[in-house]
């Protein structure tokens, strides 16, 4: 029943939290890492878990935690702005450029995002975070037909991507509806 103790998934972590705040990167992965493994849905230990793994300079597996996150909550602003600093490090521009249009999106400065995110679109056209993004923006401009355009081509990329089609499933709706 481990596996499912939301109590025990707390106590890893605040547990592994507490590792990070005490500059024990590698400890603090092993107990996000057990917290993830009971809730795989906890953006909030994946963001710390991804903390970490930047902590111990493994940019790459901390790039790919946060994103997980952002599948979840995708106006997570702490987590873009990790994502940032990662893909700096990496010297990943144009995924800076979209982390970074992605906290104007969190921070509900949608005028500002939209055309970085076209831009990221355009100069990552396999990027599927990049549309999600994009939908996300032009969903909250009323911009509709184009977040459907921009949800469709992130579900062609990664058909599996949950916040893709949750995204394509409201712009639907919200056609229907004349929006």
């Amino acid at each position: 029943m481990a596996h499912v103790d939301k109590a025990l998934e707390a106590a890893y972590f605040y547990l592994g939290r507490s590792y990070l705040t005490a500059d024990r990167p590698a400890e603090a992965v092993d107990a996000l890492e057990a917290a993830m493994a009971i809730s795989p849905v906890d953006a909030d230990a994946m963001y710390q878990a991804g903390l970490a793994y930047q902590a111990l300079g493994d940019y790459e597996q901390a790039l790919v935690v946060f994103e997980r996150a952002t599948a979840f909550v995708p106006d997570f602003t702490e987590v873009y702005a990790a994502m940032a600093a990662g893909y700096s490090e990496v010297g990943d521009d144009e995924r800076k450029r979209y982390a970074e249009a992605m906290q104007l999106y969190s921070l509900d400065d949608h005028e500002a995002a939209l055309p970085e995110l076209i831009a990221v679109s355009e100069a990552l056209p396999e990027f599927a975070p990049g549309f999600l993004g994009l939908a996300l923006a032009q969903e909250k401009v009323g911009d509709v037909a184009s977040g459907i355009a921009a949800a469709e081509r992130a579900l062609e990329l990664r058909p599996d991507y949950v916040a893709a089609q949750q995204t394509l499933g409201r712009l639907m709706t919200q056609q229907e509806a004349g929006g």
